[in-house]
C-alpha cells in the first residue's frame, strides 16, 4: 500500500516522502527503503489471493512540523510479514491523507481510522 498526505485538501504528490521497512519470511529478510519518493510504501500487501493486514501509526499530522509514518503488516499463508517507517519532509500541518495500491491492482478491503485526536 502507498501512503500520500495532504496539505490544505490537496494531496501532495512531490518528492516529500521517505521510508524503509523490513520484509520478514522464513528464509531471508529483504530491507527496502527510498527518500525522495511521491508516495511512502509500507508492508501491507497481498501474495497471490492470500489476505492482508496491518497497521500504520501516524505521528504529527495537523501539526507545522514534520509527519512520522510507523508500520507494521502481514500477508500470505506462511506468516510473511514487514515493518517499518518513513516521514514527510515538509513541515506543514497535514489535513488529509491519502491511502493507494500505487501501481498495484487492489480488488477492495476494509481500511479503519482509530485514535483521532482534534487537530
Amino acid at each position: 500500500m502507498w501512503l500520500r498526505f495532504m496539505e490544505s485538501g490537496v494531496v501532495n504528490t512531490g518528492v516529500n516522502y521517505g521510508y524503509a521497512y523490513e520484509l520478514l519470511n522464513n528464509t531471508n529478510n529483504t530491507p527496502v527503503g527510498s527518500n525522495g519518493n511521491s508516495y511512502l510504501r509500507f508492508p501491507v500487501h497481498t501474495e497471490g489471493s492470500n489476505e492482508a493486514h496491518g497497521a500504520v501509526w501516524l505521528f504529527n499530522l495537523g501539526k507545522t512540523e514534520r509527519s512520522h509514518v510507523v508500520t507494521h503488516g502481514g500477508y500470505g499463508a506462511q506468516g510473511v510479514g514487514g515493518h517499518g517507517g518513513g516521514y514527510y519532509s515538509r513541515e506543514v500541518a497535514v489535513d488529509g491523507i491519502r491511502v493507494t495500491a500505487g501501481s498495484y491492482s487492489f480488488n477492495g478491503g476494509v481500511i479503519s481510522l482509530y485514535g483521532v485526536n482534534k487537530v
